[in-house]
């Protein structure tokens, strides 16, 4: 589970009838999500944003809801914003057909050997 920190990124989902707002609304339509960097932690689920819009700009937000990991949000909630979620995060995973297997450690080569990777000027 992520803890808010200062200096975390999160995404910020603008509101939409929230008159700060509306800077974001007019370049990338309604509740495009923006990047935010978190300034201030009030507990684990409510902090205050710096969020970026469309040309680099900070505004900042006070007393944003932050939604734990791994939380469903409606589409109703989604669509009237005012929160920030952390981001997705993906694990990078090695398909089957690149993943070499070791040999077994009774089996492994010592250390210095032609097997260990030694350059070939150096063997």
């Amino acid at each position: 589970m992520n803890v808010p920190t200062n200096g975390r990124q999160v995404i910020y989902f603008p509101q939409a009838d929230y008159p700060g707002d509306r800077i974001f609304l007019q370049y990338g339509g309604p509740c495009q999500p923006k990047a935010a960097t978190i300034c201030h932690v009030h507990g684990p689920e409510c902090v205050n944003l710096a969020v970026l819009d469309q040309n680099g700009n900070h505004h900042s937000r006070a007393s944003v809801k932050l939604y734990p990991d791994g939380s469903f949000v409606k589409e109703e909630e989604r669509a009237r914003g005012g929160f920030a979620m952390w981001p997705e995060r993906q694990n990078p995973m090695v398909p089957a057909h690149e993943f070499i297997a070791r040999p077994p450690a009774h089996e492994q080569a010592e250390p210095g050997s032609y097997d260990e990777g030694t350059p070939p000027d150096l063997r």
